[in-house]
C-alpha cells in the first residue's frame, strides 16, 4: 500500500519558484523566515505537498484582503 506522501500531488522546488514567479533562493528565505509551507522530503528530493501550498495560498490572500479592507475603513473615516 502506497505511503500518503506518495500519492499527494505535490511540487518540487522548480514548480514551486515557477508558481510564484519568484527565484528559488527567495522560496526559501520565505520558508527560513516562517513565511512559507516546510517542505517535505520524498525520495530524497525536497517537494511541498499542493494541498498545503492551496492552504497556504488561501491564509495569504485572507490576510491581504483583511489588511485591504482595514485600509479602505480607515481612508474612509479620514475623509
Amino acid at each position: 500500500m502506497p505511503h500518503d506522501s506518495e500519492t499527494r500531488p505535490r511540487s518540487g522546488m522548480r514548480k514551486v519558484s515557477k508558481r510564484y514567479d519568484r527565484h528559488p533562493q527567495t522560496i526559501w528565505r520565505w520558508y527560513t523566515k516562517g513565511n512559507f509551507p516546510k517542505p517535505h522530503y520524498v525520495n530524497g528530493y525536497r517537494e511541498w505537498f499542493n494541498d498545503e501550498l492551496d492552504e497556504h495560498d488561501r491564509k495569504h490572500i485572507q490576510s491581504y484582503e483583511q489588511r485591504q479592507a482595514i485600509l479602505e475603513n480607515h481612508g474612509e473615516n479620514k475623509d
